[in-house]
């Protein structure tokens, strides 16, 4: 295991041979995911299945919370309020059995799914996919649509809204972090640099941390950070954009769209996003997307 100097000098190697860096994944306070126990496998050569949901337990069934863009359950027509009684073979009883059985099912394969939507059951049928790389589950999600709006937020340092509205017009780089994330202190550098650069001409940086508000201000202030900071006590913002893994950062345009995104620190990726800061201070503002 490599602490201190040794552990900031593999990191730092590993920017510097172009590898992509990353804390987590975590959860934030308040929110838990269950662990799906697994125990079939999937056809001989398959990948596992993944329907690409987010459920929760129902009376009866598990009900749909959330359905990921552009995912198969998408594409079968699963919506979120849906309960889903049955998944292939099984009678669902808890959201680990749809796990479960889209693992077994196996990517590729066929499945039919019985759900109750307003009192009436209904047959869908799905093809399950591999499960994307958790950078590609994001973009699917956030990229090109809406950001969501803050939820919770305490003013850490600087200026800090309670609503992403109050940014309108303005490009917004929107960073989740933690002190605990070596990897997040990496980052910090970029962001100043960016910060000195962009101020000025409409760009607003804003660094959440669900850390306790005394930590954030601890480790605000011993990292020197000069811009705006602000914790997350609940959990709510963070979970509103699924940063789950440290550092992310969401690239917000002036009509509140989330243009960019990154997990973790890509060196590719951060020239990337500043090339996207310029262009996208160029271009006209065109008021509400």
């Amino acid at each position: 295991m490599l602490h201190g100097r040794s552990l900031r000098a593999s990191l730092a190697g590993g920017l510097a041979l172009g590898l992509t860096l990353g804390c987590g994944p975590y959860l934030p306070p308040g929110d838990a995911a269950p662990v799906p126990s697994v125990t079939a496998e999937p056809p001989s050569g398959k990948a596992p299945g993944w329907l690409g949901v987010e459920l929760e337990p129902a009376t009866v069934g598990v009900r749909v919370i959330r359905v990921v863009p552009g995912s198969p359950a998408q594409a079968a027509g699963l919506a979120k309020g849906d309960v889903i009684v049955r998944f292939g073979s099984v009678s669902v009883a808890k959201p680990e059995d749809v796990a479960a059985e889209a693992h077994a099912i196996g990517a590729g394969e066929r499945a039919s799914i019985i759900v109750q939507r307003h009192g009436r059951d209904r047959l869908l049928a799905v093809v399950l996919e591999e499960r994307p790389h958790d950078d590609a589950l994001l973009q699917r999600a956030y990229v090109g649509r809406r950001a969501p709006d803050f939820e919770g937020l305490v003013g850490v340092q600087g200026s800090v809204p309670k609503a992403l509205g109050a940014y309108r017009g303005r490009v917004v780089l929107l960073e989740f972090w933690a002190d605990w994330c070596t990897v997040c202190r990496l980052l910090v550098p970029t962001l100043e640099r960016w910060h000195a650069r962009f101020a000025g001409q409409g760009v607003e940086i804003l660094a959440v941390t669900t850390d306790p508000i005394e930590v954030a201000v601890r480790s605000t202030l011993e990292q020197r950070l000069s811009y705006a900071v602000a914790a997350d006590p609940r959990g709510k913002t963070t979970t509103a954009y699924r940063a789950f893994g440290l550092p992310a950062l969401y690239v917000i345009d002036q009509q509140g769209v989330v243009r960019e995104l990154m997990v973790g620190i890509d060196p590719s990726k951060l020239r990337d996003i500043e090339g996207l800061v310029e262009q996208l201070l160029a271009e006209p503002f065109r008021g509400e997307p």
